[in-house]
């Protein structure tokens, strides 16, 4: 009821919405109609144990699946934040180069 009420206002203000709730469980293996897994009624899914192992927090796997969903949306609709086609102002992080003095350089400071 929560994902539906939140879907709803981010329609109602014309924002995009991420659907962490359906992600999560059709990464788990779930399918429209069918029980909700993570319910008492059915049995334990692993995969979603693995996903938020105490069943609220996400474990990284977890956080790499939200991760995934939430940059789908933003490259679904604001194109141009999307990390792939942006130009690097300083070295990203696994770069083999000198950050300190490249800022230096853009900054045009000693």
């Amino acid at each position: 009821m929560y994902s539906a009420r939140a879907r709803q206002v981010a329609e109602d203000l014309g924002i995009p919405y991420v659907d962490l709730w359906t992600g999560f469980l059709e990464a788990a293996g779930w399918k429209e109609g069918e029980p909700l897994i993570g319910s008492t009624t059915v049995p334990k899914n692993d995969r979603l144990g693995r996903l938020m192992p105490d069943g609220l927090h996400f474990s990284s796997e977890g956080n790499r699946l939200c991760y995934e969903l939430v940059f789908k949306k933003i490259k679904e609709f604001y194109p141009d934040l999307d990390p792939e086609k942006m130009e690097a102002v300083v070295p990203m992080w696994d770069m083999a180069q000198d950050i300190l003095a490249v800022l230096k350089e853009k900054l045009g400071s000693e």
